[in-house]
């Protein structure tokens, strides 16, 4: 199995590697000096890590393999000092020459919106497709791939979030126990199908509903 990883430290920051021989052993191959300068010593003595799987495929080519990796790692945004400890491609902070919008009267909202569109339709056949109310974690990884496609295709606080409460949304819906805190897993579905909605409504519209 060919996997894209992400390793969260405990500090928040995050590194996004890919492994084709999935190995469990592996966390990656992040600078071990820029961790452990955001570390003391003391805070050593406990260190948890969580690893967990982005994307996974048994037929997908290396060179597909880095791709996705690559693709998640701009998603993410591992490569921004800020946020992760990937240091490969350069981050940059201007967005790709995609087609996009900004909205009327909102400065420093940055759409793209087909990449929008797409991510929101392919989450919506994710949902009627899997079941839900259980621990899914391939209906789960698919939802995941989306909503990293999402957070790469927006710029402004109120789509992203939109886009952290789909993110914890789609975890509880996917998930064994947590959604009977919510009210069910069908509760929790309505809310997912009404956070895309609001997405899509946005998008489309240029404001907020």
């Amino acid at each position: 199995m060919k996997v894209v990883y992400k390793i969260t430290y405990p500090n928040g920051k995050i590194y996004i590697g890919s492994e084709v021989t999935d190995n469990i052993r592996y966390f990656g191959s992040a600078d071990p000096a820029l961790i452990a300068k955001d570390f003391t010593r003391e805070e050593r003595r406990v260190f948890t890590v969580r690893r967990e799987i982005l994307w996974e495929s048994n037929t997908a080519s290396s060179s597909e393999v880095k791709q996705k990796e690559i693709e998640h790692i701009n998603a993410f945004r591992s490569n921004d000092p800020a946020v992760g400890y990937n240091r490969w491609p350069k981050f940059t902070s201007a967005r790709p020459n995609l087609p996009s919008k900004r909205t009327p009267g909102q400065k420093g909202i940055w759409m793209n919106t087909e990449a929008i569109t797409n991510a929101t339709e392919a989450l919506r056949r994710t949902l009627s497709e899997s079941t839900y109310g259980w621990a899914n974690l391939a209906a789960k990884r698919k939802a995941d791939n989306e909503i990293a496609t999402l957070r790469v295709a927006v710029e402004g606080d109120y789509l992203r979030e939109k886009i952290g409460n789909l993110s914890s949304r789609i975890a509880v819906l996917y998930s064994a126990r947590k959604h009977q805190r919510y009210g069910g897993a069908d509760a929790v579905k309505n809310e997912v199908i009404e956070i895309l909605s609001k997405i899509e409504s946005f998008t489309k519209q240029g404001r907020t509903t």
